[in-house]
């Protein structure tokens, strides 16, 4: 049986968020009620859902019990993307963190890229976000319980044992 460590989502962040989520569907059904319906209205409506789409399933992921990160011997699993990495296919591991708790993230390179990014819309996605940021996967530990540093320390010492055997 393979050793794992879990790391539960921060329950105080994610439901901050759905409380800020809240209140954006509150003030966007309170427009939609009034006599006119334009595409001001429309417009108001899709900030919400767009955080909707990518809070809500965090938020069921919490309630159901399901960690936001998973260690094992032979991968790291991502549960914010539903993505496994295997520890022999990344190439450098890093915690950037910007001085605020909000901006902390782990970076995570791959030797090879196309071994995760091989559908064409995948790669098409892959290719944009190489725009903006050089690293392939990155991981938000805003939302995972517990200090950066330490996650940061646990994710690295998996990673030199896999990268060792």
């Amino acid at each position: 049986m393979q050793a794992a460590t879990n790391f539960k989502f921060n329950p105080l962040s994610v439901l901050f968020i759905d409380l800020f989520i809240a209140l954006f569907f509150y003030k966007c059904f309170s427009y939609l009620t009034l006599p006119l319906v334009s595409w001001d209205n429309f417009l108001r409506c899709l900030i919400p859902l767009f955080f909707s789409y990518f809070f809500l399933p965090v938020t069921l992921r919490m309630i159901f019990n399901i960690p936001a990160i998973v260690l094992t011997d032979d991968y790291l699993k991502n549960n914010f993307g539903g993505y496994a990495i295997e520890w022999d296919d990344i190439s450098d591991i890093e915690l950037s963190n910007k001085g605020q708790r909000s901006f902390a993230s782990l970076n995570i390179n791959l030797k090879d890229p196309d071994k995760y990014f091989n559908t064409p819309i995948k790669n098409l996605f892959y290719q944009i976000r190489q725009f903006f940021s050089v690293n392939d996967f990155s991981i938000r530990v805003d939302f995972v319980a517990g200090s950066n540093e330490e996650i940061f320390a646990v994710v690295k010492a998996y990673w030199t044992r896999g990268v060792q055997e």
